[in-house]
């Protein structure tokens, strides 16, 4: 039995709201291969754990692609 409270998985509209993105945007990325979206009958749910990994995921990549366009330089820390 699951102790925690916290939901496993959360809705498209949930989805949308934590990423700060609009409800299309969210059903869009539930299409993508490597969103962590799944079905449940006709109702689409997104793991939690699953999204935050895909977030990390999106931001090493973003690095890396900035860290080549400048060339290799190390970004600065903010």
């Amino acid at each position: 039995m699951i102790e925690n409270s916290e939901k496993l998985a959360i809705s498209v509209p949930e989805t949308a709201k934590v990423l700060g993105v609009s409800v299309p945007t969210a059903y869009e990325l539930t299409r993508r291969a490597d969103f962590p979206a799944f079905r449940i009958g006709r109702r689409t749910l997104v793991d939690r754990a699953g999204l935050e990994r895909w977030v990390s995921l999106q931001v090493q990549r973003e690095i890396r692609r900035l860290r080549f366009w400048r060339g290799g330089a190390a970004l600065e820390e903010t």
